[in-house]
């Protein structure tokens, strides 16, 4: 009778409703989120493995190899969540009822409150009695809970699937505090998803009960992870066990020190284990990334400072060790380097990264400033400025608040940057805030409790390890550096503040990216920049203490005095100088305001004088205030009333005025806007043999011949109803091949009021044949990015710059200079040899045209490829000029010209390489270019720039 309850009981407890359900089954297929990569560890044994999804709350949670012949898990594999350690205690312990039946709806289960485990269950499991009479040993769960954040994750680690039999001591002194490690060092350093396992090797004691062997115990416990995105700033002692490394340890009452060692090392001991297969794999592909294999600043040094820092922790750390060979290996390399780690303790005592506390700022660091000057309006005690230098040289400025621990802002100057990260610099901090007398060298963070000498004053990254709710996030940031020391100088916590990591990720990392692919764009001299926060009172807390304030916003401003006039509209009114916000919550956007606005906004939610402001004059510029109505130009274009917007600002010149200068500047606007609203037109032709078709821009009418290449398209430019010049253009790689104008002699100025254009009629032939500005919104520019350049391409590299065929200074009338600013127009120029010995060839020709040149002057501006190109979403997009070449025809020309320049007419050419140095012009006859371009492009034998090469008829 009491068996027919006891099996009664088992089975109502089967059917009962569930709390917590799992899966049992051949595979983890239903939980292989669980894995990296999706693939779980190789060469584990048994006898009778099952394979459980845990699940709680119909969530799956982490997966688990269960041997039930043995009655323990042999590991767990979890994802890490960052956590603060504290326990779950109000939990009951669970089992897994699949483990007892087949059923597919069976569910994880509290344990019944009887005396007697069912005999169902405990058959197939370690059940709670099994730990009775076993003083010694107590439950230690695999998947521990101090590795997890949420209440139903911390719960599901309470079932007796997941725990093994531990010795007390074992468990106290060493294991749990290890697994306190890894969370604060996985809290602190890992930026992405963590995957864990945790497992056992057994040996064959076992656990009896009642004269039976119950459960097995493990001899060892190992744990490895694996994280790929990790913050390689981190300390050298902590950035080699990154991606992955892994510890392990004999479960024992003495001799029980974890042994923490790289995952190859732990898969070489697993490896010795009876239990174990030949080839244990924890990780697939040992937790290396694909793109792992970047460019390091210095891999030999970093590597050199890894082992060291690593021998001198586990060598000297009284709870950590390291196996026997590694031992040996490292204090091999430490007897037969050991001048080199005093070099390297020297370098970074004295000549590291320098940074420099003042009252008064210095003249090298007011670089960093718009006119020299700070942001005024923030003034209290606890503020000082920081000279940030880094390798004897100034980088950029801070205003630290050493009662927070946190900057207020840091004001640098923007670099041209293609967005990468530096990867091999450690975290540091600043002696000088903790003593006036210590040296004036940021520093990286020493080992241990040195940080007590220093944490007054600032903050350290101990502060941020139970700040599970924030990361770091930089004021002035890595990726709007170009330099390799610019960047690595902005790894100091002194330019730190705690960021809530979806509005540092998704919203603020976003919007830097945006501003640094604008300022790459536009932004032609120096862009400053000022980024800071305001604070609210909530600080991260540790030891009881208020250590680290926490931003209720984070603001940011730049100023760039010199920009591209001929941005586009959305982009034109945010010069030179825009700014935006945003609240450090989740769930939050960027509002992107005017300087003003910022001012205002921030007099109202933070501290600051009357006189607060963040850039002299708010970075107007004297003389520009004019320019401020082009900011609403953009609307006025949009709309579709443009002939009666037109008739209505011609009709306010008439208006009356008190104001002298008004009229004058009102009919300006007004010509100006009417020629923006009639647009440009342009057309696609398939000769040039009639007027209407830019005849007239070439020489005797007739175009350079001998091109073989079936992918070319004529371009008829025209502006305002006119033909202005003819582009030979290749729709395959978004460049044209040359473009053909007559020169008009001019004073050499810029037109700066017009936006880059793009053709779409090479989209599609139905299309307008107009020449247009650039559509507000980037996504439009899909319609037609297939066929022609499109300003994004320009966005991310920094080394090029917009290179006009025909320039706009070798023109006098507005249109003709307007109609110059069309990216069939444009070719990829490096920055150095466009802004020297190509600019400077073209004012030259400029300037001999003018003067001797006394008909007209036919030009052909061209460029020759070589396959390099520029790429955007891994595709190539805009090829990259290899050599730039043009030609001028002047027949009729100052016979008395001084022989110098005489023998330069009618005709003559030059080319130059596209290189930052080897670049110079050569200036040689139309002959010499030509037998030189033949090498160089895909022409036949009879290619002609000119008609007859420029030689007239008489």
């Amino acid at each position: 009778m009491h068996l027919f309850c006891t099996c009664a009981l088992s089975f109502s407890l089967l059917m009962a409703s569930p709390l917590v359900s799992a899966s049992v089954s051949n595979s983890f297929k239903d939980c292989h989120q669980f894995f990296y990569m999706q693939t779980p560890p190789a060469g584990m044994k048994g006898t009778n493995l099952r394979r459980v999804c845990q699940k709680y709350a119909d969530k799956q949670r982490y997966a688990t190899l269960y041997d039930s012949s043995r009655r323990l898990p042999l590991y767990s594999a979890y994802i890490f969540k960052k956590s603060d350690g504290k326990r779950r205690i109000d939990t009951p312990w669970m089992y897994e009822p699949q483990l007892v039946s087949d059923d597919e709806s069976g569910n994880m289960r509290a344990l019944p409150l009887t005396e007697d485990t069912p005999p169902l269950i405990e058959d197939s499991q370690a059940v709670l009695e099994d730990y009775t009479d076993a003083v010694e040993y107590r439950r230690g769960p695999l998947n521990p809970d101090l590795h997890q954040s949420q209440p139903d994750d911390k719960s599901s680690t309470y079932t007796l699937t997941n725990v093994v039999p531990l010795f007390t001591n074992f468990l106290d002194a060493s294991w749990n505090p290890y697994l306190d490690i890894i969370r604060r060092r996985l809290n602190n350093f890992c930026h992405g998803t963590s995957f864990m396992v945790t497992g056992v090797t057994v040996s064959g004691g076992t656990l009896k009960r009642d004269n039976k062997d119950r459960l097995a115990i493990p001899k060892h416990l190992w744990l490895a992870y694996c994280c790929p995105r990790f913050d390689h700033n981190s300390p050298y002692e902590v950035r080699f066990m990154f991606p992955s490394y892994g510890g392990y340890a004999l479960n024992e009452q003495t001799d029980h020190s974890v042994v923490e060692v790289p995952l190859k090392t732990l898969e070489i001991f697993l490896k010795s284990q009876s239990d174990i297969d030949s080839d244990p794999t924890i990780f697939y592909k040992g937790c290396v990334p694909e793109n792992s294999f970047r460019k390091k600043r210095d891999p030999t040094t970093i590597e050199t400072r890894s082992i060291l820092s690593a021998a001198h922790r586990n060598i000297s750390d009284g709870k950590l060790s390291v196996s026997n060979s590694y031992q040996t290996d490292i204090k091999a390399i430490l007897t037969m380097a050991s001048w080199a780690k005093t070099i390297l303790l020297v370098s970074i005592i004295t000549s590291g990264v320098r940074g420099r506390v003042e009252k008064e700022l210095s003249p090298e660091c007011r670089q960093f400033l718009y006119m020299g000057t700070p942001p005024t309006g923030l003034e209290h005690h606890s503020l000082r400025f920081i000279c940030q230098r880094y390798n004897k040289k100034p980088r950029y400025m801070t205003l630290y608040n050493t009662a927070d621990h946190i900057p207020v802002y840091s004001a640098y100057t923007f670099k041209r940057s293609d967005g990468d990260k530096c990867a091999d610099v450690p975290w540091m901090y600043e002696p000088q805030l903790s003593t006036s007398s210590g040296t004036d060298e940021m520093q990286p963070f020493p080992r241990g409790y040195m940080h007590m000498n220093f944490e007054d004053a600032q903050a350290v990254l101990d502060d941020y390890t139970n700040a599970i709710l924030y990361e770091r996030g930089t004021l002035n940031p890595d990726g709007h550096q170009e330099d390799p020391d610019d960047k690595a100088s902005t790894y100091t916590l002194t330019n730190v503040v705690p960021m809530v990591p979806d509005f540092n990720v998704r919203v603020w990392n976003e919007q830097e990216h945006i501003i640094r692919k604008r300022l790459n764009n536009y932004c032609r001299g120096t862009a400053y920049i000022v980024t800071g926060i305001t604070t609210s009172g909530k600080m991260i807390r540790r030891e009881n203490m208020n250590r680290v304030a926490v931003p209720a916003y984070l603001w940011s401003a730049y100023c760039c005095i010199d920009y591209d006039h001929n941005a586009p509209y959305d982009e034109r009114y945010k010069f030179p100088s825009f700014a935006h916000y945003g609240l450090n919550e989740e769930d939050n956007e960027v509002v992107e305001i005017s300087v003003q606005k910022l001012k205002e906004f921030l007099r109202k939610t933070t501290f600051v004088g009357q006189n607060f402001q963040i850039f002299v004059g708010d970075c107007v510029p004297p003389g520009s205030r004019n320019t401020l109505y082009l900011r609403d130009l953009s609307s006025i274009r949009e709309s579709s009333q443009h002939h009666f917007l037109c008739l209505l600002l011609t009709m306010m010149i008439m208006i009356p005025t008190s104001e002298k200068c008004a009229l004058p500047l009102v009919a300006v606007l007004a010509t100006l806007t009417c020629v923006l609203l009639q647009g440009a037109q342009a057309g696609v032709v398939g000769d040039f043999n009639h007027v209407e078709r830019c005849k007239d821009s070439l020489y005797m009418g007739t175009p350079p011949r001998g091109y073989l290449s079936n992918s070319f398209t004529k371009i008829c430019q025209r502006y305002e109803d006119k033909p202005r010049y003819v582009t030979l253009y290749d729709t395959h790689k978004h460049i044209p091949i040359y473009s053909a104008y007559t020169f008009k002699k001019s004073d050499g100025e810029k037109k700066v009021d017009f936006p880059w254009m793009f053709e779409p009629q090479l989209a599609s032939e139905k299309s307008s044949s107009n020449m247009e500005p650039f559509p507000q919104s980037s996504s439009m520019h899909m319609n037609f990015e297939d066929t022609q350049a499109v300003l994004e391409d320009y966005a991310d590299v920094v080394q090029y710059e917009r290179g006009q065929l025909n320039p706009d200074e070798h023109q006098s009338d507005p249109l003709d200079k307007a109609s110059t600013y069309s990216l069939t127009n444009v070719v990829p120029q490096i920055r150095e040899f466009n802004m020297g010995p190509w600019a400077e060839h073209q004012d030259l020709i400029r300037k001999r045209l003018n003067n001797y040149c006394r008909g007209k002057a036919y030009v052909v501006t061209g460029v020759t490829t070589s396959g390099h190109t520029i790429r955007r979403n891994n595709l190539d997009r805009v090829a990259v000029p290899e050599y730039m070449w043009s030609a001028y025809c002047c027949t009729e020309f100052d016979q008395n010209a001084p022989y110098f320049v005489r023998y330069k007419f009618p005709v003559f050419a030059a080319y130059g390489m596209n290189d930052r140095v080897n670049n110079h012009m050569v200036e040689v006859p139309l002959k010499n270019l030509e037998k030189f371009l033949k090498g160089r492009m895909d022409v036949d034998k009879n290619f002609q720039i000119f008609y007859s090469d420029c030689v007239p008829d008489n």
